[in-house]
């Protein structure tokens, strides 16, 4: 994106100066739902509230999965077209396009950014896909976290939506962290993003914690 930031959990006059004071341009921030006092400071500093950020926690020790033959790993280091598309369809509803400061372009170039590091290994362990006749229906990107196993990235093509390709490629992706030795998987979302939150839920996943995310223009 070429905009210095830095990301805080702590939020007040003073840091802000500071960070102004060193060049940063945006400040992402990070508060928990319940913390009132906080979250009317940032209002008051200047922050936009972005995100309802839902933190999504499953106990692998409990649940079953097979290996799906149709998913496999993305085998080029370099994203097709429609793997980047797919990418930006996963960002929809992110912080990234609901900041009105943030242009339709600098959207795209950041999850064109995440899904090259994806497919490349730097910020993903793994990209599984599914295609029908050359044709790509849905990715997800696999990797750890907190000693997790993490959902990034999922999107399923809008001609192949209805068809069960989602809740496919979670249980792919909990089969890969079992695989890996992972018992717990985790995914973050947006709470805007219904469809999102309806599937991981229906794949078994519960609540671990709510945040709101503000990102304030130095």
């Amino acid at each position: 994106m070429g905009i210095p930031t830095a990301k805080i959990t702590s939020i007040s006059p003073q840091i802000l100066a500071e960070a102004k004071q060193a060049g940063i341009k945006l400040i992402y921030f990070v508060a928990p739902e319940s913390d009132a006092n906080q979250i009317k400071l940032a209002r008051e500093l200047g922050g936009v509230l972005v995100d309802y950020k839902i933190t999504y926690l499953l106990n692998l020790k409990h649940i079953s999965v097979s290996q799906d033959p149709e998913i496999k790993s993305y085998a080029d280091k370099i994203p097709s077209d429609a793997l980047i598309n797919l990418a930006y369809e996963s960002g929809l509803y992110s912080r990234f396009r609901a900041d009105p400061a943030l242009t339709e372009q600098q959207f795209k170039l950041i999850y064109k950014a995440w899904i090259t590091n994806s497919v490349n290994h730097s910020v993903a362990d793994d990209v599984l896909v599914i295609s029908e006749n050359n044709e790509l229906l849905g990715m997800v990107t696999v990797g750890k976290k907190n000693n997790r196993g993490d959902i990034g990235l999922l999107a399923v093509s809008e001609s192949a939506r209805g068809k069960n390709i989602g809740t496919r490629l979670v249980r792919a992706a909990q089969y890969y962290f079992i695989q890996k030795g992972f018992t717990q998987s985790q995914v973050v979302t947006q709470q805007t993003n219904i469809p999102a939150c309806k599937l991981y839920e229906k794949c078994g996943y519960h609540i671990e914690k709510t945040e709101c995310f503000f990102h304030i223009w130095l």
